[in-house]
């Protein structure tokens, strides 16, 4: 058998079974049951021959896989050497034949090949994945207790995805309204400010918007209640309703219980932050965090964290802001998609030219501007600052600009029309993102390019067709 093939096959079983213990080790935490210390029966274990690694009574599961990483290595270099040795007597007795000098030519260099290898094992682990190298007992980003007695998590709380292009800033601590994103080269779309076991926000990148009793709905899992019925006066209108089963009574979802709680067949109530649960629908933050400080689970605070997650396609620009000033300061002009005041332009209109003293409400020329994408929760609806849902959230989207990308008009002819852009600077095309802190801009055609996603707009299916034949006539013959 090819010794090229055994030593590959070695590392890889080497890798394999390193891998395979470490999560297996790392899983059986998660079910919150106290791991058992390795007790060694045999006490005086040789050193590895590789890395002088030993074991004793006090060893645990990285020293073991450390001194059996050391053998494994140790041995098949023995077993490397013997080979070059065999291999050095058939080349020396094959002089006279020149097949089974080659052949002994062949085995020497695949011996120092799998030699190479085996010894550059550990810097083929650093490469495949840091973590490999790693011996030591998985960390939780979970801390046991703290002073009230109540798990909680050490990840980076946020309270919006751009909290999390904000980290380490001191000039925008997190919870604070800042005006800009101060890394601007922060892509939104790979950050979801979520609660951790939301796993509808960490596949949509938003939260799950809650409405409280009384608020129109269109299915229970949109209310706090989880009950969501017509209306007397207009059974066509739906609003979330509370249920009217009280604690112990018989129930089969929980919107029919009065806590929006039904536990096994029976109304219950919520568990708080402390007290003993199973599973994280019996507490009232939605999370059940085992304690290993007495190896039991309770519930525990359930803060949003910053999570990355895959790539949804760019978010699209809902509103591109023109500014009066430098950096995002001053008055400024909206382009939307919808006009919603005399003042606003349109997204994906035709070019936009400002000239003379009073071509804009401020009589210059805009100096800055940058993209802004709607806040929406996990089924794409808008969500707004006001009760009458007139000012909705945004975010500002940075340099990535969310996909927005613009066309400025370098050269305005008297006559009302644009001479030169800069799209005709790169073979015509809308190249840069719409987001710059000192431009004075002449006149620009905004354009949003971006693929329809069904979960960050929120359309219907109707709106999905129409969308996906939007994007294939775009790319194919142009926007226009």
């Amino acid at each position: 058998m090819n010794k090229k093939f055994l030593f590959r096959s070695l590392i890889l079983f080497l890798l394999t079974f390193y891998v395979n213990v470490l999560s297996a080790f790392a899983n059986s935490s998660e079910r919150c049951v106290a791991p058992k210390e390795i007790e060694l029966q045999i006490k005086d274990w040789p050193t590895a021959p590789i890395g002088g690694y030993t074991l004793d009574g006090t060893s645990k599961l990285p020293d073991l896989i450390a001194y059996f990483f050391g053998w494994g290595v140790g041995l098949g270099g023995l077993a490397v050497f013997i080979a070059l040795i065999i291999a050095g007597v058939q080349l020396i007795t094959s002089v006279a034949d020149p097949g089974k000098m080659n052949d002994a030519k062949s085995r020497i260099k695949s011996a120092v090949i799998g030699l190479g290898l085996l010894l550059s094992s550990w810097a083929i682990f650093q490469l495949i994945n840091p973590n490999l190298t790693n011996l030591s007992e998985p960390k939780s980003n979970i801390v046991n207790q703290t002073s009230a007695g109540v798990l909680t998590f050490t990840d980076e709380k946020c309270s919006s995805r751009e909290d999390c292009c904000l980290m380490g800033d001191p000039n925008c601590p997190n919870g604070q309204t800042c005006p800009k994103i101060t890394n601007p080269a922060c892509n939104l779309k790979f950050w979801a400010c979520c609660k951790d076991n939301d796993s509808l926000c960490l596949a949509t990148g938003n939260e799950v918007n809650l409405q409280a009793q009384g608020v129109e709905c269109t299915f229970p899992g949109e209310c706090e209640t989880q009950n969501c019925q017509p209306t007397k006066d207009n059974p066509a209108k739906s609003v979330c309703v509370a249920g009217a089963k009280g604690a112990g009574d018989s129930c089969a979802l929980n919107g029919e219980c009065a806590s929006a709680f039904c536990n096994y067949g029976k109304c219950d109530s919520k568990k708080t932050d402390g007290e003993s649960c199973e599973l994280n629908s019996e507490c009232a933050s939605g999370k059940c965090l085992c304690d290993t400080s007495v190896w039991q689970k309770k519930c525990a605070p359930n803060p949003r964290v910053c999570n990355m997650i895959f790539d949804k396609g760019e978010l699209g620009c809902d509103i591109v802001r023109f500014y009066e000033l430098r950096d995002f300061a001053g008055k400024y002009i909206d382009f939307k998609y919808e006009s919603g005041s005399e003042k606003d332009e349109k997204i994906n209109s035709d070019w936009v030219l400002w000239q003379g003293g009073g071509a804009t409400p401020w009589g210059t020329l805009p100096a800055s501007y940058q993209a802004f994408v709607y806040r929406r929760d996990a089924y794409g609806k808008i969500l707004f600052s006001d009760t009458g849902k007139t000012q909705p959230l945004t975010m500002p989207c940075g340099e990535t600009a969310c996909g927005c990308t613009i066309d400025r008009c370098l050269a305005v002819e008297a006559g009302g029309k644009c001479a030169k852009s800069s799209g005709d600077e790169s073979s015509g095309q809308f190249s840069e993102f719409a987001y710059n802190t000192n431009m004075t801009v002449q006149g620009v055609k905004v354009q949003d390019k971006t693929k329809f996603t069904y979960l960050q707009k929120g359309a219907d299916f109707g709106q999905q067709v129409g969308g996906f034949f939007k994007s294939m006539w775009c790319t194919v013959v142009g926007c226009n």
